[in-house]
């Protein structure tokens, strides 16, 4: 089992290591070195000043690997099982995650990672479906209500709890059918 995930067992909230996880050590050189720097580090929203800047732009340049051409179904897979949840949030929101990893995202306990899985676009339609019938997380329903690929009978149900991040959701996503912006506007 790769270093990286022995200690996650014992930590609540965490992915739970699935095999077939590859070690963070087979990543390229550039990838590793960034992922290494959160190794231990399960929230990056405790540090503050420059820590906090440096942590905030190295998620950046991780995002920046994600969107590469380049960046190998092993890389997402190592890092969809990484420990921090910001790792795994910037894979869940990859545009170029392949769809087989996004599905197992789904598992994730995290609703900041369940929340950017909602709202990619690339999440495969039955994903977002299990998503939707599993968790109640505003966020988490915030994301599936901002995805256009929702099924609308979801997006009528969503629009149903009259929760305000939910429905700027809602307002944002194109496939929003007009009556249930009319609904919404009229409560606003």
């Amino acid at each position: 089992m790769p270093q990286f995930l022995k200690n996650s067992f014992f930590l609540p909230n965490r992915l739970i290591y699935e095999e077939g996880c590859p070690d963070v050590k087979s990543l390229p050189a550039g990838t590793r070195k960034l992922v290494e720097r959160f190794a231990g580090i399960e929230n990056i929203h405790k540090f503050r000043g420059k820590v906090a800047e440096d942590l905030a732009l190295e998620i950046v340049k991780l995002g920046d690997v994600l969107e590469s051409k380049d960046t190998s179904t092993k890389t997402y897979e190592a890092l969809a099982c990484h420990e921090n949840k910001q790792i795994r949030g910037a894979v869940a929101m990859s545009s170029k995650t392949p769809k087989e990893i996004l599905k197992k995202l789904a598992n994730d306990k995290e609703s900041y990672v369940l929340m950017y899985l909602a709202a990619n676009p690339n999440t495969p339609v039955e994903t977002l479906k299990s998503i939707h019938k599993k968790h109640t997380d505003n966020n988490v329903l915030g994301g599936l209500a901002s995805n256009p690929n929702t099924p609308k009978v979801i997006l009528a149900e969503l629009a149903k709890r009259e929760i305000y991040n939910i429905d700027l959701s809602l307002i944002s996503n194109p496939k929003t059918p007009w009556e249930i912006l009319k609904a919404i506007y009229k409560r606003m």
